[in-house]
């Protein structure tokens, strides 16, 4: 395999007369936690696939990549250009940076992109996604972005479109704690590998040409050593996946480490669950709600854990507030009670009519024990904030 220097093959430089070259367009392109080459040791596919996959040696299979959430990072141009990938797809959502990307790539034949939700199901079939299955899948961060809404349709498609054996790639803020559990969603089958990296981050100027930003983040690493190499790779010896997490009791407590390596999870498919004597319209049905649920139960077990909204100091601060607020066997008035037990900042977005419902909710299973439905005493109070967190 060659370096990130080396010229590409004649064939491969005849489709651009100027190899990694970037037009100049409206947008900068950027790099969402850490650049292409702080990956690209791990991406290689000599270390995925193993042997026979160098550009030194022929190859029969030619290695189909998914870039998902790709925005305007120049990942996809990486593999093609310096990894030697014989097909990148990139899909994001928004249709103008998908524009932007499509009229700047270096390599058209072989880096496409295109406009696609993965949360919508009809559009992935209509796109047919996954009919010809990809050896790899890249999220950088994507997961990431997508826990703060719906992650489901993104494992469901990733799952869909990986073939057997194909490897899906994440690049990860969060701690493996979080990540692990929710890759072990109802369904999918991963062998994973765990292993953490320096972040590299800076903005790519539209006038840089991919080519000699791959090489200036290559010399970068080297002098900053992250021992990012290919030839030091064993799987054996890759750094531990890190704990990113800055919460201590509630409170925000970031180290001075915090923020300056990323987790990479390289998931392997080893069992297709789509049997070839399955009916055909069976072949793309994915369970999005029970992945869904999934996901939501292990996010409120994660954040219980490390951000809990009902903390010890909280507590003790709360059965202070009560008392000074009048609260006696009866308890406070609901709306008294929903001051006391929220800052402002909270407020904001727990509004009072959103307290209410989640008070009715917590009415439906807990009744029985609450002797007053319009007042809160302070051990409902303090057993509400555990629960609805």
């Amino acid at each position: 395999m060659g370096t990130h220097a080396d010229p590409l093959p004649p064939e491969r430089s005849a489709e651009h007369p100027a190899v990694g070259a970037l037009v100049d367009h409206t947008l900068d392109t950027f790099e969402w936690l850490t650049n292409f080459d702080s990956l690209s040791h791990l991406l290689d596919q000599q270390y995925l696939f193993g042997s026979g996959s160098s550009s030194s040696s022929p190859r029969t299979k030619k290695r189909r990549v998914l870039h998902v959430g790709c925005g305007t990072s120049i990942v996809g141009e990486g593999l093609v250009g310096a990894l030697d990938y014989d097909f990148v797809l990139n899909i994001d959502k928004d249709d103008f940076m998908v524009a932007e990307m499509k009229s700047r790539t270096s390599f058209p034949s072989r880096c496409k992109y295109q406009q696609l939700d993965l949360n919508d199901e009809s559009a992935c079939r209509n796109a047919k996604l996954g009919e010809v299955p990809f050896d790899l899948v890249v999220d950088k961060s994507t997961l990431d972005c997508l826990l703060c809404s719906d992650a489901s349709g993104l494992l469901c498609e990733i799952y869909h479109s990986l073939c057997e054996g194909g490897v899906y790639f994440v690049c990860s803020f969060h701690s493996k704690e979080l990540i692990l559990p929710l890759l072990q969603y109802p369904g999918m089958q991963w062998d994973i590998v765990c292993t953490s990296i320096n972040r590299v981050v800076e903005r790519v100027s539209n006038k840089q040409s991919t080519s000699n930003q791959f090489q200036h983040n290559k010399i970068s690493n080297i002098q900053d050593g992250c021992n990012n190499s290919k030839e030091s790779i064993d799987s054996s010896k890759l750094r531990p996946a890190t704990n990113q997490s800055a919460w201590n009791d509630g409170t925000f407590m970031p180290n001075s480490t915090y923020g300056k390596t990323v987790n990479i999870f390289i998931c392997r498919k080893n069992q297709d669950i789509r049997k070839a004597e399955a009916p055909e319209d069976l072949l793309f049905q994915c369970d999005r709600a029970a992945i869904r649920d999934h996901l939501h139960k292990v996010n409120d077990k994660w954040f219980q854990k490390v951000n809990p909204m009902l903390t010890h100091t909280r507590e003790v601060a709360l059965r202070r507030l009560f008392t000074e607020n009048g609260g006696d066997d009866c308890g406070l008035p609901l709306a008294r009670a929903y001051a006391v037990m929220f800052t402002a900042a909270e407020r904001e977005h727990l509004t009072f009519d959103l307290f209410l419902e989640d008070w009715n909710f917590f009415l439906e299973n807990h009744g029985d024990s609450v002797c007053f439905k319009d007042f809160m005493t302070i051990d409902v109070a303090l057993k509400f904030l555990k629960e609805m967190q």
